[in-house]
Formats: C-alpha cells, sequence, structure tokens
C-alpha cells in the first residue's frame, strides 16, 4: 500500500507533502520550502520554546510526585512532545500536559488507525470496525480543519502587518511565499 493511498479508512490523513509525495519534482519544491525551518540555526532560536516546555513537564512531574500518584510516563512524553510540537511549529499553547485534551486523543485515534489500516487492508470493511471508524474519521477531521484554520489565521496576520510568532509556519510561509514579510 502506498503512502498516497493511505486514506484512514476513508479520510485523508498525510495529504500531499514531503512524506507521501512521489514525484521527484513535487519533492524537491516542498523540501526547498521546509528546508529552512529545519536547519539549525533556526531550530537553535526555538529553544526557549522547548525549555519553557519541558519547565512545564518537570513542574507537572513534581506535582505528582508531591501528590504520591502513578503516572502514565508516555502519557505524560506524549502530552509534552505534541506541546512543543504545536509551540514550535504553529506558535500554539496547547497545553496538553495539564488538559490531557482532544489534541492527544485525536493524534493517537489517528495513529492506531494507521497502524490499523497499514496492517489490514479489509480493516475498514469489517462491521465491527464501524464505531472506531467514525472516531478515526472525526479525529482526523479535527486535526486537519484546525491547522487550516491556523494556516489560514497566520496568512491573514501576516498579509495585515500583525505581529506573528517566529515559529515554524511564519517560516515556510515566508519561503513558500505566501505572505509578505511579517
Amino acid at each position: 500500500m502506498s503512502f498516497m493511498s493511505l486514506c484512514l479508512v476513508s479520510s485523508r490523513f498525510l495529504g500531499n507533502g514531503l512524506v507521501t509525495a512521489q514525484d521527484h519534482q513535487l519533492w524537491y519544491k516542498q523540501r526547498r520550502i521546509m528546508d529552512p525551518a529545519f536547519s539549525s540555526l533556526y531550530l537553535r532560536g526555538l529553544t526557549g520554546a522547548f525549555n519553557e516546555r519541558a519547565e512545564k513537564l518537570m513542574a507537572e512531574l513534581s506535582d505528582v510526585a508531591d501528590g504520591e500518584q502513578e503516572a502514565s510516563m508516555l502519557q505524560l512524553a506524549n502530552s509534552f512532545t505534541l506541546d512543543v510540537i504545536a509551540k514550535v511549529a504553529f506558535g500554539v499553547d496547547l497545553d496538553q500536559l495539564s488538559e490531557r485534551a482532544r489534541f492527544s486523543r485525536a493524534v493517537q485515534t489517528c495513529l492506531k488507525g494507521m497502524l490499523l489500516t497499514v496492517r489490514d487492508g479489509f480493516f475498514k470493511f469489517n462491521p465491527k470496525n464501524r464505531a472506531f471508524i467514525k472516531e478515526v474519521r472525526a479525529a482526523c477531521l479535527l486535526l486537519r480543519s484546525t491547522g487550516a484554520e491556523w494556516i489560514q489565521n497566520r496568512k491573514s496576520a501576516m498579509e495585515h502587518g500583525d505581529d506573528v510568532p517566529n515559529d515554524i509556519l511564519t517560516q515556510i510561509i515566508k519561503t513558500a511565499g505566501e505572505g509578505p514579510e511579517p
């Protein structure tokens, strides 16, 4: 099964990007747009966001330890990772560590759906999987629509000359020439 045909139970998940592009010219164009946002120099400038999220994780771990509660390290690590990605990539404070909210669940649901789809090509045809398929579709829709909204809001803010965060999304939009310099 190619990545191009990888639709999670009939819901587009990965899109047509670096991971899924089969046309070398398209891949190369997208790679050139992404390169500046992932240069070591640019990423070093984002260490403050990484450190801020790490401090929140340490505070959460301290609270759990002080309360002598059990902690799901996998859940905490996943939430921390999602918080870091949201902040450095989109300039958004999800605060998944304290919320344990819908984005973590949506990402986990989509990844589980992707795994099941890859493992079993007939997964989506099994009637007993319908409830989960509906859940995966809703999770994909949440992630894709939220991402599209963030991108559109950023482009609009850049066009209007508003202050925008110095994050990966801003860098990609500038490199792609789809928005003016902030």
